[in-house]
């Protein structure tokens, strides 16, 4: 991904007076930050950190892509099916969350000798909706740097990186699946399985 935004892009700063740059942070952090996270807090049992980190860097993400399209005048954020998916698989994680530290609160004002469940039941649902969204956001970046560049601007080169990105994602979140479901089929820990 890096090759593609530093390279093919022209950068990543959330900072800079460049609105593709400043876009090109939501991407990256859409993935490395939250698509990642969210994998490594489901794949450790006790991924609180994991989780908040998570959430974290999705939000920056999300406000690199708002401030974007203020600066291009874009109208509406929530126009294309990749914004409603990625706005239903960050505030379903959100939510999670929040349920999720209520409910360990008060487990532990209760039983503190149990010890509490640390992944939703609706984890894996939002790595399918966060896949789904990368890949579809993926596509509408591809169509909108041809409609931008007058169709031709884009290298054979960049096309390849792109669509190479895109099954990598998508192998990363069902070699993440995989493993979720493996661990839980060794260990026989059937509490600790987030649902699909």
């Amino acid at each position: 991904m890096l090759v593609w935004l530093l390279h093919f892009r022209g950068g990543l700063n959330l900072n800079s007076h460049d609105p593709n740059r400043v876009f090109n942070v939501h991407p990256f952090l859409m993935f490395f930050g939250f698509m990642f996270f969210l994998a490594q807090g489901l794949v450790v049992y006790d991924g609180m950190v994991c989780r908040v980190v998570a959430i974290s860097l999705g939000g920056v993400g999300i406000r690199a892509a708002i401030k974007s399209h203020h600066t291009l005048n874009f109208g509406s954020h929530m126009r294309s099916l990749h914004s409603w998916i990625g706005i239903a698989a960050f505030s379903l994680f959100v939510l999670e969350l929040a349920f999720g530290i209520l409910k360990c609160c008060g487990d532990a004002a209760e039983n503190s000798k149990e010890k509490p469940r640390k992944s939703g039941p609706t984890g894996r649902t939002v790595l399918y909706m966060a896949t789904c969204a990368a890949l579809s956001g993926l596509m509408e970046r591809s169509a909108a740097m041809d409609d931008l560049d007058g169709g031709g601007g884009r290298s054979h080169r960049e096309s390849t990186i792109i669509n190479v990105l895109a099954l990598f994602i998508l192998l990363f979140a069902v070699s993440i699946d995989k493993a979720v479901v493996y661990a839980v089929a060794v260990n026989g820990r059937a509490d600790c399985m987030p649902e699909a």
